[in-house]
């Protein structure tokens, strides 16, 4: 009915301060790029790194690439670079990056940490893990780290694994939103509606205008049995952003307190959103039935069935 978790690939970037200058570069452009952004390796890497915060990642990865021209042994360079990539979805080529930073600087946990995040997205979970750990055991107090550990974990369902390591990240900073938002879900997923209600709060305490956390918030109300206040708050997550998700659960929450026609209307908002989601007709053909609408309910039914099978078990 919701999505549980957000995976929050987060790069790491790092900003050197200096670096032994060396001769000028020329670029492909045939200027010298050391008369606009100095000669050495790091003002290199600092002009890149400006690019990607303007996400102009093509002219970054140049910049990473005639730092390395200049120092080769430069692990800064290669992480940037390798980070680069992967915000233009190339995660093969950041590996690749990301190993050459390793073995420049085998002691920097941030190379680590984003090798690790390409290895997920390459549908290597754990390995992804490993990378994770060997960050953690050079920087075991990086909250980052730890969240980004337990959204992996819980990808691959390991949600025990995924809430300790959430716990973690929130013990050394509390203020991450999307880790109190992913503990909430993996909570939530446990079973533990009480616990996964206060993280909902807490992360929009942090962020009000995340309107998924309004979402799962309504999602613990209503799995507590407080199908009122589950309701208001699907309320503010659909005034925030409509969606289907949110229009489905509201009405699952209108159909508890008995307001079968107003459900309906809402699971019309979820189809109207997604004309294929399978689950908003099956719960519209409950609500229909509960107005004794038998046709109407048979033949939404049938369409919730079509669309996902699974719903015929």
């Amino acid at each position: 009915m919701n999505k549980l978790y957000v995976l929050t690939l987060m790069a790491t970037l790092i900003f050197p301060l200096s670096a032994s200058a060396s001769a000028p570069q020329v670029t492909p452009s045939g200027l010298t790029p050391a008369a606009m952004y100095g000669d050495d390796a790091a003002q290199y890497t600092e002009k890149g790194n400006q690019y990607y915060r303007d996400k102009d990642y093509a002219k970054a990865i140049e910049c990473y690439d005639m730092a390395i021209a200049k120092d080769p042994t430069f692990a800064p360079a290669y992480n940037n670079k390798g980070n680069a990539e992967s915000a233009g979805g190339r995660f093969d080529l950041a590996l690749e990056s990301f190993d050459k930073a390793v073995k420049s600087a085998p002691m920097l946990p941030e190379s680590y940490y984003n090798k690790g995040n390409a290895l997920f997205m390459l549908g290597k979970p754990d390995e992804a893990l490993s990378q994770y750990d060997k960050a953690l055991s050079l920087d075991p107090k990086n909250a980052d780290t730890y969240a980004r550990k337990g959204d992996v974990l819980a990808s691959m369902g390991r949600y025990e694994d995924a809430e300790a390591a959430y716990g973690k990240a929130l013990s050394i900073n509390n203020g991450l939103t999307f880790a109190c938002f992913n503990m909430g879900a993996v909570l939530n997923r446990l079973g533990k509606y009480q616990d996964a209600l206060g993280m909902f709060e807490q992360a929009i305490k942090l962020d009000p205008s995340y309107g998924r956390s309004w979402l799962m918030k309504g999602v613990a109300l209503f799995e507590l049995g407080r199908y009122d206040e589950s309701s208001k708050a699907l309320d503010t997550a659909i005034k925030i952003k409509p969606d289907e998700d949110a229009y489905l659960n509201k009405g699952s929450a209108l159909y508890k307190l008995g307001k079968y026609e107003e459900a309906v209307t809402a699971y019309d908002k979820a189809i109207e959103l997604d004309p294929k989601y399978g689950s908003a007709y099956y719960f519209k053909a409950v609500a229909l039935a509960g107005l004794g609408r038998k046709d109407e309910a048979k033949a939404a039914l049938i369409q919730a069935k079509k669309l996902d099978p699974s719903l015929a078990k």
